[in-house]
């Protein structure tokens, strides 16, 4: 079959809510089929795995040619700087230019202030040069607006008003009118010397303030040949040793760098991965004329009952108790229902601020049932997880910590989800410092944080790392780990989801057991198979599966059958409407 003639019979189909896809191969011969399904997969994660050596081959490449320049960057600067001290006898530079600094700020502060007030001062004589020049005496004299001119511009005013009152009256040769012309042209006058006055002394305040910054420029001149003068061997030294301090600082780094790509190409890990091989079909897909008639009529017959009763019967999410121990068969400890609509914060406390609600009497039972599993007594390490996000696996995670912390019990709750912790937000505190710091030499102490709850205590994410998983899986986790299972009873730790991320696989191996959350009508049930068989995988201790944000409602009394009926009579009067998310 060639490449093109394939492409018309190949499918790849994305699994809704995973990163996983189907691939698929139309043939007339089962074995064929199979065979080429697995080609295209295996063809695709080898194209994936080369494509990420290549690309870490090519920036080492780059980065090796780098290192050789430097290098040779960092012989030719030192000798340098072995030159100019033999050539100008430098042993040591006395730094006696303290005196000339000081000055020269002093005086910088001082030409500023003068270079602002010659621009004000310039600006405000071209505008009333400008006014003046137009014959604008009127608006000059009130926008210079000094004592004088104020009385004038009042004196002005009046004798305008009485000018205009006899004009109204009397001739234009009238005695009276004739003096009180005089007396208006006789304050217009005074008004117009008055300008020209101010705008002369505004002219010499300008010519003064220029003369102060031309002697201050002067003294500034002189010190800065003076500091140049005495600093000029030590300045070209610095310079010379700076630029050679910055060539080996980004050596230094260029070969860390060096050192990470060669590790990551020897070690490449591919994010491709084949899950299940395909396998020749047992008989032909198409066409199957009997089953489609009887689905037809089945169809059409059911109409809208049936496709209701499939939906509900048919759901490939876990929604029941029976649906644990069918489809997942590991163990069913218990249920949450649905809380009243709170905030994130007020959902994971609810359990404390309402200890007799049916969400408390269910955690407190799961509780009872992590005591006495049958591996030991008490459980000290518990690690909680779930499929995906949004199944409330930090939230039980809290319950759970609250309902020990009950009992006595010197509790630690560790948020491991490096990537999205939300521990520090519920009660109300500081991301960092937190566990990342931990791994950098922090303070056991000075990470952990006490809450409002007795007995409890928890250890935030801390801020982000590049490195996240590389850190969980060191040996300086189980020391940590170590040193809180000294001081606490039992440690709670909150991870990623298992669906796609390593991180709880990769914790597992260090505490007693897992427990599994699982919320009804969200992750798929293949989705949880294969979560729980990668904990399966490294050898993780599955406590149980609990459901969470169970809707009682919705189903009844078909929950009570496994035992909380009568524990969850006790919030009969809540409405279990609230969402809860990680």
């Amino acid at each position: 079959t060639s490449p093109e003639a394939l492409i018309g019979h190949m499918f790849i189909t994305a699994r809704e809510g995973t990163e996983l896809l189907d691939i698929s191969v139309d043939h007339v011969n089962p074995e064929s089929a199979a065979a080429l399904a697995n080609l295209i997969a295996e063809g695709y994660r080898e194209l994936n795995l080369n494509a990420n050596r290549d690309a870490a081959e090519e920036a080492r490449s780059w980065i090796e040619a780098q290192l050789l320049t430097y290098q040779e960057k960092i012989n030719v600067i030192n000798g340098r700087v072995v030159d100019y001290q033999r050539t100008n006898n430098i042993t040591a530079t006395n730094d006696d230019t303290d005196t000339f600094n000081y000055n020269l700020i002093s005086l910088s502060e001082a030409l500023a202030k003068h270079n602002t007030e010659r621009v004000l001062l310039k600006s405000q004589l071209i505008a009333h040069e400008q006014l003046y020049s137009e014959g604008k005496i009127d608006a000059l004299s009130k926008e210079i607006d000094t004592p004088l001119l104020s009385v004038l511009n009042e004196e002005y005013a009046r004798a305008l008003t009485a000018h205009a009152k006899l004009s109204a009256r009397y001739g234009e040769k009238h005695p009276k009118r004739q003096l009180s012309q005089a007396e208006f042209a006789k304050v217009e006058e005074q008004i117009r010397k008055e300008v020209r006055r101010t705008i002369n002394n505004e002219r010499a305040a300008l010519q003064v303030t220029n003369t102060t910054i031309s002697q201050i420029e002067e003294q500034v001149a002189t010190i800065n040949g003076h500091i140049l003068d005495s600093q000029s061997k030590k300045g070209a030294l610095d310079l010379l040793q700076l630029e050679l301090e910055r060539a080996r600082v980004f050596y230094a780094d260029l070969s860390k760098r060096d050192n990470e790509l060669e590790l990551q190409a020897r070690t490449q890990l591919n994010n491709v991965q084949i899950i299940d091989m395909a396998v020749a079909p047992s008989a032909p897909y198409k066409p199957n004329t009997p089953f489609n008639l009887m689905v037809g009529l089945l169809i059409g017959v059911c109409g809208g009952l049936g496709v209701g009763f499939a939906r509900e019967y048919f759901t490939n999410s876990i929604t029941s108790p029976q649906d644990v121990k069918l489809h997942l068969r590991v163990p069913y400890l218990g249920h949450v229902p649905k809380i009243i609509g709170e905030d994130r914060s007020a959902l994971a406390l609810h359990t404390h601020t309402q200890p007799d609600s049916a969400a408390a009497e269910a955690t407190r039972s799961i509780r009872t049932l992590l005591d006495l599993n049958p591996l030991k007594s008490k459980v000290s390490r518990l690690l909680v997880t779930s499929t995906i996000s949004a199944e409330g696996k930090t939230g039980t995670s809290i319950r759970l910590a609250i309902a020990f912390a009950r009992l006595g019990r010197k509790v630690l709750l560790v948020d491991a989800d490096l990537r999205r912790p939300t521990i520090h937000k519920v009660f109300n505190a500081n991301r960092s410092p937190g566990l990342t710091q931990l791994f950098d030499g922090a303070s056991f102490d000075t990470a952990v944080n006490k809450t409002e709850i007795e007995n409890l205590s928890f250890l935030p994410a801390g801020a982000t790392k590049s490195n996240g998983i590389e850190l969980l899986a060191s040996p300086s986790m189980s020391d940590i780990l170590d040193t809180a299972q000294e001081r606490f009873d039992l440690i709670i730790i909150d991870t990623p989801p298992a669906g796609f991320l390593a991180d709880a696989a990769i914790l597992s191996r260090g505490v007693d057991g897992v427990l599994f959350v699982v919320r009804e009508y969200t992750a798929s049930r293949v989705q949880i198979k294969e979560a729980l068989q990668g904990l399966h995988s490294v050898g993780a201790n599955i406590f149980g599966v609990v459901i969470n944000a169970v809707d009682l409602q919705r189903h009844g009394k078909s929950y009570n059958y496994y035992g909380y009926g009568y524990g969850y009579g006790y919030s009969a009067n809540y409405r279990y409407v609230a969402e809860e998310e990680d």
